[in-house]
């Protein structure tokens, strides 16, 4: 009576070891690939956060500027926590928005944005108002403007204003926002004619 043959069942370690190897490998480059593309959708989420960061912050720069009172425009000192020591126009601006109501005819608002290290600053003080407040806090960071002025004056002529910025009739808002990963800052500029200097 013969017996039948046994085949082969299983693997034999040389081949296990050599399918690990293969799937280890695949996996590497899978997970390589997929930590690649998260790194890459987190800087690009990161980036599109700073530009509408800075889209904010200069529509909000630009209404408050529109609205400042006739020859209000100035920096003539330091504010505490929005201008620098040594404010310059440049660097530092300060308005005044007439609020006016039937009740309180004297309401003003005393705004101010400075340009503190790489962070723009925004002050707004209330007075004779029906309730007075006053609000510091940075209203954007990661600006780095260096060289580049924060703010530009200019007369009715479209002059630059060197000093007399009480005179401007428009102004030019610069911010340079840097992004992440070392590329070159991103520009975003905005030129506002000012409403009650016509």
């Amino acid at each position: 009576m013969s017996r039948p043959c046994r085949g082969e069942h299983g693997v034999t370690l040389v081949e296990l070891l050599v399918t690990m190897a293969i799937m280890m490998l695949v996996g590497g480059i899978l997970l390589g690939f997929l930590e690649q593309t998260t790194s890459l959708v987190q800087r690009a989420g990161n980036d599109v956060q700073a530009e509408n960061d800075a889209r904010l912050a200069l529509r909000t720069m630009t209404e408050d500027i529109r609205a400042a009172a006739s020859g209000s425009i100035g920096f003539s000192g330091p504010v505490a926590s929005a201008c620098p020591a040594t404010p310059a126009p440049g660097t530092c601006l300060s308005f005044t928005i007439t609020r006016a109501t039937t009740a309180n005819p004297n309401c003003k608002t005393t705004v101010t944005y400075g340009l503190l290290a790489s962070s723009v600053q925004q002050t707004r003080t209330d007075a004779s108002c029906a309730s007075n407040s006053s609000v510091s806090r940075a209203l954007i960071d990661n600006v780095a403007n260096g060289a580049t002025p924060l703010f530009a004056y200019y007369d009715q002529d479209g002059n630059v204003l060197s000093s007399g910025q009480a005179a401007a009739h428009a102004i030019e808002v610069d911010l340079l926002v840097t992004y992440q990963g070392g590329q070159a800052p991103l520009t975003f500029s905005s030129t506002v004619a000012l409403r009650n200097a016509r």
